[in-house]
């Protein structure tokens, strides 16, 4: 057993990255797994972000579909911090209220 592990590493080795900058007769690493997986990300949001992208806010407000898309979005990336209800927590503002803290407006 001991010696099918030592056969199974050093093929391994030959195979893929395993001694530091030496990238294995396969090619493979890990930062091109993670480049791979990025733009496969990135072409799937793309292809959802752009059924919204150039409708203005009054527009989207009335749009279901795109109601649903952002409350999930907020959900997901907001609610941790600014609460499931928008209302703020200590150090996160609120954003239900009409103010803008750091200026700007909504994109008509």
């Amino acid at each position: 057993m001991f010696l099918l592990t030592v056969v199974f590493a050093a093929g391994y080795l030959v195979f893929y990255p395993g001694f530091g900058a030496v990238a294995g007769t396969l090619g493979w690493t890990s930062t091109g797994e993670v480049k791979a997986d990025l733009a496969e990300n990135n072409r799937k949001l793309e292809a959802v972000f752009s059924r919204f992208r150039d409708r203005s806010v009054e527009e989207l407000e009335h749009d279901p579909e795109a109601l649903n898309f952002g409350r999930n979005v907020f959900v997901n990336n907001c609610a941790a911090c600014h609460g499931s209800d928008a209302r703020g927590a200590k150090g996160y503002p609120n954003l239900t209220d009409g103010d803008w803290l750091y200026g700007g407006a909504p994109i008509r």
